[in-house]
């Protein structure tokens, strides 16, 4: 076993467009440094989302450098070589049904993987995901709106 220290940051930034609409953006960055063998693995995830009433739309970048023997690949790559591994994600998603402060959401995502060249043989140049998913998620806290009566 080894030694390893850990560092994450992360800067969110929200804006209230109107009552149900919002834009957030959030940016983290971390990184693993290794003790015994002076390596630095870092990590950067970059995401927007842009709420319009029950519509959401997103958008996130990942990147991540592994090396081989977290990828269990220290036998084909001698040396634990390090890889940058890039995958850019799109979505939208739509509210169905909202109960006692809980969503339903339906949506779809894809996301496209950017292999590094020595791993192309494994995953091919740029591997595609799909998803069509359900979330059950609280529903957005609406801020000093207490239905007050004049």
């Amino acid at each position: 076993h080894q030694k390893v220290d850990r560092f994450t940051a992360a800067a969110i930034y929200t804006n209230m467009l109107s009552n149900d609409s919002y834009c957030a953006s959030t940016f983290v960055y971390g990184q693993n440094d290794y003790s015994d063998n002076v390596k630095t693995l870092p990590s950067a995830l970059l995401e927007s989302t842009l709420q319009l009433s029950k519509i959401a739309i997103y958008g996130r970048y990942e990147f991540v450098r592994k090396d081989a023997e977290e990828l269990d690949l220290q036998g084909a790559y001698p040396g634990n070589p390090n890889f940058n591994i890039n995958v850019l994600t799109l979505g939208a998603s739509r509210i169905l049904a909202t109960v006692k402060r809980t969503d339903l959401r339906g949506g779809i995502q894809g996301s496209l993987n950017f292999s590094p060249k020595p791993l192309q043989s494994l995953y091919g140049t740029a591997p595609v995901g799909v998803e069509i998913y359900l979330r059950v998620s609280p529903s957005l806290i609406k801020m000093g709106h207490h239905g007050s009566k004049k």
